[in-house]
């Protein structure tokens, strides 16, 4: 997962005007651009995935924006920042850890996104499709940290960008 750095307070602000205050809503309060999903936790080498992700990155460096908010229309519904690859360097990165560790993968198709939150009524929403990364918390997407994430609770810093 790659969490680009941000100002929290500003993004706790911005994602709460987005929705009616009286609903309940599950917020990512954690917001990241998930690389790939699926890893097989028994079978992943750290170290590898680390040599891996820096040697592409070196050579490589990402170049993201943020398009519009979307929802992922499936129960609940996702509320979501569209990230544009503006180099393709996220989708060769993807590509790489997906061809070069196991992983079981449901989405075939990746969508660079940065979830927002879930909700069970899309109606609730008020949003504009533009979104300025300044209002988000967001210098720049182009400046994080990425980690692995176990699933459980252990989190392994790969690389800072």
């Amino acid at each position: 997962m790659y969490f680009p750095f941000l100002d929290k307070i500003k993004w706790r602000k911005a994602i709460s005007q987005l929705f009616d205050p009286s609903l309940e809503i599950d917020f990512n309060f954690r917001p990241h651009i998930t690389i790939l999903y699926g890893f097989d936790n028994s079978k992943l080498n750290i170290e590898k995935l680390h040599n891996d992700t820096n040697k592409f990155l070196e050579k490589n460096p990402l170049n993201l924006n943020a398009k519009q908010i979307t929802t992922f229309h499936n129960p609940p519904q996702v509320l979501k920042i569209d990230i544009i690859d503006l180099n393709g360097n996220l989708f060769k990165l993807n590509e790489i850890i997906r061809n070069e560790f196991e992983c079981v993968v449901e989405y075939p198709q990746y969508l660079p996104h940065i979830t927002i939150g879930a909700i069970n009524n899309e109606s609730a929403i008020s949003f504009h499709n533009k979104i300025e990364l300044m209002d988000f918390g967001f210098k720049s997407l182009n400046d994080g940290v990425i980690k692995y994430y176990d699933g459980i609770k252990n989190m392994s810093i790969i690389t800072s960008i």
